[in-house]
This record gives C-alpha cells, sequence and structure tokens, in this order.
C-alpha cells in the first residue's frame, strides 16, 4: 500500500488530486468512493501515512483531534461513529477525516436523521474502474519500465486473465518478471503461457 507501488493512471488521476488537497476539504470531511479494484483503498492508505491518519472502525471511541480513515461505510457504518468524525471535523476539532466505500454517501445505511443530513453534504470524488484501453496502457507501461517491447498478442492475452485493475497489471507483471529471470529470458507470449498453463495445472491438483 505505499506510494512507490501505486500504479497511477487517467481514471485515478481526480482521486490523487482531491486528496493532496485534503487541507481544503469542505468541512474538513470527504469521501473517496470506487468499485473494487479501483484502487481507493490503496490511495487511501498512501493519503493516511502522508497525513498521519489514524484508522477508526465501528466500535472505536471518535478522536476529538488530529486526522481520521474510516474504510468501507458503506457496508461497515457505525452511525454515531461518523456522526462525531464529520461534526468534530465541521467544528475545527479535527484536521479532517477521510471516508472510503464502493458507493456515495447518500446511499450509506444510516439511521440517524441528523447524520442523513451530514452524508448528503458529504463532498466525495469517484474513482472509476479502468477500461479495456486504460488497463491495456497500464499492462504495456509496466512491461517497458522492464525493458520489454510488448506486442499486442502479449498484451491481449494478459488482459484476458488479469485482476481487472492497475494493482492487478503491477503484480502480475511483477510475477511475470520473476518467472522470466528463473528462466534467464524476457517476458514474452510463449513465457506468458507457460505460466498460466502451470497455474491452471496447480489449480487442478
Amino acid at each position: 500500500m505505499s506510494a512507490t507501488s501505486f500504479v497511477a493512471s487517467p481514471s485515478s488521476a481526480p482521486a490523487e488530486s482531491a486528496l493532496s488537497a485534503w487541507r481544503g476539504w469542505p468541512n474538513g470531511a470527504f469521501a473517496l468512493i470506487g468499485p473494487s479494484g479501483a484502487g481507493k483503498t490503496h490511495l487511501a492508505h498512501i493519503w493516511a501515512d502522508a497525513a498521519g491518519a489514524r484508522a477508526v472502525s465501528p466500535g472505536d471511541s471518535p478522536p476529538g483531534q488530529g486526522v481520521a480513515l474510516y474504510e468501507d461505510a458503506d457496508r461497515n457504518l457505525d452511525d454515531q461513529l461518523a456522526f462525531s468524525l464529520i461534526n468534530n471535523a465541521m467544528n475545527g476539532g479535527m484536521e479532517a477525516v477521510l471516508f472510503t466505500a464502493r458507493t456515495r454517501p447518500v446511499t450509506w445505511p444510516s439511521r440517524l436523521p441528523d447524520l442523513d443530513s451530514r452524508l448528503r453534504a458529504l463532498s466525495f470524488v469517484e474513482i472509476e474502474a479502468p477500461g479495456e484501453a486504460e488497463l491495456a496502457q497500464i499492462l504495456s507501461k509496466l512491461l517497458r519500465d522492464r525493458h520489454v517491447r510488448p506486442r499486442q498478442r502479449l498484451i491481449d492475452y494478459l488482459l484476458r486473465r488479469m485482476e481487472r485493475s492497475p494493482g492487478g497489471a503491477r503484480d502480475l507483471v511483477e510475477r511475470l518478471d520473476r518467472a522470466a529471470a528463473a528462466r534467464g529470458e524476457r517476458i514474452n507470449l510463449a513465457l506468458a503461457r507457460d505460466y498460466f498453463s502451470d497455474g491452471e495445472k496447480a489449480d487442478a491438483e
């Protein structure tokens, strides 16, 4: 979850910009929204490390000061904790609080009318899942970084088999790079086929 291991992409750029400007968030509270695999958790942890944020979760006592990160608010909402965090940020007791979720704040399952109004006013930014063309560009860049000039057939082959996220592309290229080093060759289509074939055999066993 480090900054150096994050794979930036056009779809993540608005979120990166919003998080870097966290000291200027309206009322000190903000939400980072995106589907699973889009990179929101990774970005949130990069932000938390840079801002010195404390991670909070349901059942915790709300901090009265500092910076806080509350993840998966759409699935894991503690009404009283969320209400206190937003209020503390609005009143200036806390510097900032960041929520992450798959859906927009207005859809979170709150049972407190006062929290509902806070969530409707909560500013947020959304990360979209990268499309086919963007993932292909990410794969190509990661491979070129390893001095591989990938042919389109290799990119198409990997796209059909990888976890469809920037992080998934990075992890796959790293595994292929290790496999190539073990064989004393560069990443190519034949090596990728052998790599996935070996994995399928292992699953079958």
